[in-house]
């Protein structure tokens, strides 16, 4: 049985304070959450994400980061392939606040920006991820193909039934939730989309954040994924958020691929 599923109900809240510690968790901005799964994923609450980790606990939360590949470097045909981090049980079992900020994208963990994209191809591919390539063939100069790359399966993180499930969610963050300002297709081309915001400075320190968003469409027949992560380098990129910072970049490679 699913520890968590769509009609799993989260309170509203504005703060907090997971085990071990006095310092509260926020939504981003300060802002109240809470409502059903469709809800906080729509709006990219973090306190729901967070109280998620810890219901989850270390071990489930580890096997399910490990089952999408967090740890080992993407199988790619070029050189110097780095990992995404998440971390391991024992980073966790001692601090439950670790967990339950990385819940929700923040702390210790890093994204690769490919795996990222990764990630949307794979709940638009039914829930399996693919590896990825550069060269799609090699040819001798009298044009005589040498080598031909074929289409792999890496892993299977989760079951067509969940992959539906996120396409939905994410959809409903493209027509309602934050990316509803900047990733209406050109044509009518339905996207499914989820941004991130991850803060990079501590309590006290000037803002500082990147912004992110990974989508696919056409969300009922995909045929491009993309991540998106702008890089909080000053303030102006640090002040706005991944819907509406990178999401308009995701929508013109979007129609343009399109």
């Amino acid at each position: 049985d699913s520890l968590i599923d769509p009609t799993t109900v989260w309170a509203d809240e504005s703060a907090f304070t997971p085990p071990q510690t006095t310092d509260p968790i926020e939504n981003y901005g300060g802002s109240t959450c809470g409502g059903d799964l469709t809800e906080v994923f729509t709006r990219s609450c973090n306190i729901p994400f967070a109280r998620i980790a810890l219901t989850l606990g270390a071990k489930k939360l580890v096997r399910a980061t490990d089952d999408w590949g967090f740890g080992e470097n993407i199988p790619l045909d070029l050189p110097r392939s780095v990992a995404s981090v998440f971390g391991k049980v024992n980073d966790f079992e001692d601090d439950l606040p670790m967990l339950a900020i990385q819940g929700f994208g923040q702390g210790n963990a890093q994204m690769v920006p490919l795996h990222m994209a990764m990630v949307a191809a794979t709940i638009a591919n039914g829930g399996k991820m693919m590896v990825p390539y550069v060269v799609s063939s090699t040819v001798d100069r009298n044009g005589k193909v040498l080598t031909s790359t074929s289409p792999t399966v890496w892993r299977t993180p989760i079951d067509a039934e969940t992959a539906a499930i996120l396409t939905e969610l994410m959809i409903g963050v493209v027509r309602n939730g934050t990316a509803s300002c900047c990733m209406q297709l050109a044509n009518g081309v339905q996207a499914a989309a989820k941004t991130g915001t991850a803060q990079l400075n501590a309590k006290g320190e000037p803002m500082r954040s990147h912004a992110w968003i990974t989508a696919f469409a056409p969300a009922n027949a995909p045929k491009v994924a993309i991540a998106v992560m702008v890089k909080g380098v000053n303030d102006e990129v640090s002040a706005s958020t991944g819907g509406r910072l990178a999401g308009p970049i995701a929508k013109r490679v979007l129609d343009l691929a399109l």
